[in-house]
């Protein structure tokens, strides 16, 4: 409990941080009147948009490479446990061959063992599969040599990369206010965005934010706390009929 009271105390301080942070920034207007975006600006945030798309669908595909990357290798894990599991049986039956005979007996027939790794490979080779598509998707280092050039557009960090050139050349358009006021836009987003990741999503928030550890904490003191309560409640009303006289005076 003390080591979740310290990960929400953490969380609290570093959402502190960042909203002062957000305090922190100037109060910048909009130049143009009526806080109407210019042409410019307005295109400038389209393209912020559709680069917030690009790195949401990246994080998605990290999320997935990362439980194949893990899935992969729990699998050949498993493998060589079963491996080593046929390894003992082998040299069980090769340690008692001798002793067996002289019973008449062919130990091979009395235990058999049969091992069919078909199903095992399947499977670690269609998430190796699987994974390679990510990662040509992502365009990882590791998956240059099988790209060819020509599908090297068709990487998600190669479009971020363009579409923040595209965005930059864009900004470096605007005039020295213009900028300003949207340098400070995009700023403010950044931190908020900070912000909500360090929080969570009420409904389903993600491993090691704020609303996260509060859901456990509230687990252990109202469920785990409860579920116990009951579990020594259905003890007691069994002790009498699994220990006869323990009442009897």
């Amino acid at each position: 409990m003390e080591s979740i009271k310290g990960f929400i105390s953490k969380k609290q301080i570093e959402i502190g941080q960042q909203n002062r942070l957000l305090e922190s920034l100037p109060k910048i207007t909009n130049p143009n009147n009526d806080d109407k975006d210019s042409e410019q600006q307005s295109k400038i945030a389209q393209q912020n948009t559709e680069l917030d798309a690009l790195k949401d669908s990246l994080k998605e595909k990290e999320k997935s490479r990362e439980t194949l990357t893990s899935e992969i290798e729990e699998l050949k894990q498993f493998k060589k446990k079963v491996e080593l599991q046929e390894q003992s049986v082998e040299e069980f039956l090769k340690s008692h061959t001798e002793e067996a005979k002289e019973y008449n007996l062919d130990i091979n027939k009395i235990l058999k063992i049969k091992v069919d790794f078909s199903s095992i490979e399947e499977k670690i080779l269609n998430s190796e599969k699987e994974l390679e598509k990510i990662n040509l998707f992502i365009g990882t280092v590791e998956s240059t040599k099988a790209r060819s050039a020509d599908s090297n557009n068709e990487s998600i960090v190669y479009k971020i990369k363009l579409l923040t050139k595209q965005l930059k050349a864009e900004t470096d358009k605007l005039t020295g206010e213009e900028k300003a006021y949207q340098q400070n836009e995009q700023r403010k987003k950044s931190i908020n965005e900070k912000i909500q990741e360090l929080t969570g999503v009420p409904e389903n928030p993600s491993l090691e934010s704020l609303g996260f550890y509060e859901k456990e904490k509230e687990f252990i003191n109202v469920h785990l706390q409860q579920l116990l309560k009951e579990k020594r409640k259905s003890r007691r009303a069994m002790l009498p009929h699994e220990i006869p006289g323990l009442l009897s005076p």
